[in-house]
């Protein structure tokens, strides 16, 4: 098993090793003898600037194959954690576990109405290349709901200026002005 300290608290989470190399190129690098060695707890993997509720979801996600559905409470997975969770698995290299973050985005706009707001924009925008999956999902679910209402305008005010010029490319794509 390998122990992950996660976050300025260092919580721990035991995972097996064969689960946790799976799908993430960096925690394959990590677990390499010629890097194993030179920490002192040979598995013990330190992620010390990350968030461990994105880590727990990750775990979760690591035995499950899945980050909670619409049906089973995911509601109750702030959207923070969704991004987050989005983001780590950026660092980890892990796609499929993107991918599975993305899927329970989009369940969460179907099913709740709820988008990202102008901060989680902004750490999708400074944390991941002009190509991520995440940027042009948050520009489609804007660029579908927006509307002219001071809730929205709300919603608007803050996010990154290649966002916003990206929503009303898309709204203007969509025959929307």
């Amino acid at each position: 098993v390998v122990k992950v300290l996660v976050g300025k608290d260092r919580e721990e989470y035991i995972i097996h090793k064969q689960v946790l190399t799976r799908s993430s190129p960096f925690f394959q690098s990590a677990m390499k003898r010629q890097w194993a060695e030179r920490r002192k707890e040979p598995n013990t993997v330190e992620l010390l600037d990350d968030n461990s509720a994105a880590f727990t979801l990750y775990s979760q996600w690591l035995y499950t194959g899945s980050i909670p559905t619409a049906e089973e409470s995911l509601r109750e997975v702030p959207y923070r954690d969704l991004v987050h969770a989005y983001l780590l698995g950026d660092k980890l290299m892990d796609f499929q576990f993107q991918n599975s973050v993305v899927t329970s985005m989009i369940a969460v706009e179907a099913e709740y109405g709820m988008y990202p707001s102008s901060q989680d924009i902004h750490d999708i925008y400074d944390c991941t290349p002009e190509s991520s999956p995440a940027r042009q999902l948050f520009v489609d679910f804007y660029a579908r709901a927006v509307s002219n209402n001071e809730d929205w305008n709300a919603n608007l005010e803050g996010c990154p200026q290649q966002f916003l010029v990206k929503v009303i490319q898309v709204r203007l794509d969509l025959g929307h002005a």
